[in-house]
């Protein structure tokens, strides 16, 4: 069973993968504007590990996503 962070983590990750796939931009690309490996991109969308909330941010905006809080 999955946390809730947890969920949300794995939320932020497949829109990012999403975002990148719509919008043609691949993993080099995401991974030179972010100043971080190719491999770090790929371990990140792969669930391997976690990338930090300034990259995180970095990368939305990148890729023009927005995070959208709202209570139940």
């Amino acid at each position: 069973m999955t946390t809730f962070a947890e969920n949300r983590c794995i939320m932020i990750r497949e829109s990012i993968a999403e975002a990148m796939k719509v919008r043609g931009v691949s993993q080099v690309e995401l991974a030179d504007h972010l100043g971080i490996s190719k491999a770090s991109v790929n371990n990140y969308l792969a669930g391997r590990r976690k990338m930090s909330v300034d990259n995180i941010e970095k990368a939305m905006m990148f890729l023009g996503l927005k995070i959208l809080l709202k209570s139940k």
